[in-house]
């Protein structure tokens, strides 16, 4: 059963003889479960995409929809909810807050969604020990390595339980043995979450550990 659609999606930024077309009618079915890889080049348009089937940013023309229903003829407030409740995002950078533990960073999302702290500290607790950290729960991001931030990432983007977690070149910023660590993380947490992961990258050697691998070439799926 499919979870996410993308219809004939465009995105252009800009107008006039100075705009620049970032996306040419993208189609794009993805099942509940899979694990999507999107690869192509720099600049091909990945990033873009992934952040339009997130909600984070919206199409110049064309549909997302997303269980069932368009993800943008929801209100604002309604879009909000979908991202925080329904989707969870892992970025290159894992945009952790400095000030904050591991485990103050993975129940935030729980919190903002209105779940006491008590619970939430029992979910974040549990997913910390899943990716591996659970001795690190009281360390600040400047006390982790770069791995060890990504995982804590991870684990915040599974900790409402979403149906799709996005990840925009998870292992970007990572030396080859520790992205291979992510991603071998990423398929065990999947298998035990029963979560459909779609992940942007250009690393090629990913492809075996695809449900499905996507091609983006100039903002086309080739």
């Amino acid at each position: 059963m499919a979870i996410l659609e993308a219809r004939g999606l465009h995105k252009v930024y800009g107008r006039g003889p100075g705009s620049l077309h970032v996306l040419h009618g993208i189609d794009l079915l993805i099942d509940t479960g899979e694990v999507v890889i999107v690869i192509g080049p720099s600049g091909a348009g990945k990033s873009t995409l992934l952040h339009i089937l997130g909600g984070l940013d919206r199409p110049t023309r064309g549909q997302v929809m997303f269980d069932g229903a368009d993800l943008f003829r929801r209100s604002a407030q309604e879009l909000a909810r979908v991202r925080n409740r329904s989707v969870g995002f892992v970025f290159q950078f894992h945009h952790l807050l400095p000030e904050f533990t591991a485990l103050e960073n993975v129940l935030l999302p729980m919190l903002i969604a209105g779940e006491s702290r008590s619970g939430a500290v029992g979910r974040a607790t549990e997913l910390l020990e899943a990716v591996g950290l659970g001795a690190r729960v009281t360390h600040r991001p400047n006390e982790l390595s770069a791995g060890e931030k990504q995982r804590v990432a991870v684990a915040r983007a599974l900790v409402n339980r979403p149906k799709i977690v996005l990840a925009d070149e998870p292992s970007g910023n990572l030396d080859r043995a520790t992205g291979e660590m992510l991603y071998d993380l990423i398929m065990k947490l999947k298998s035990e979450y029963d979560t459909t992961f779609v992940i942007v990258t250009h690393d090629e050697t990913l492809e075996d550990k695809a449900t499905k691998v996507v091609r983006l070439v100039d903002g086309k799926i080739v």
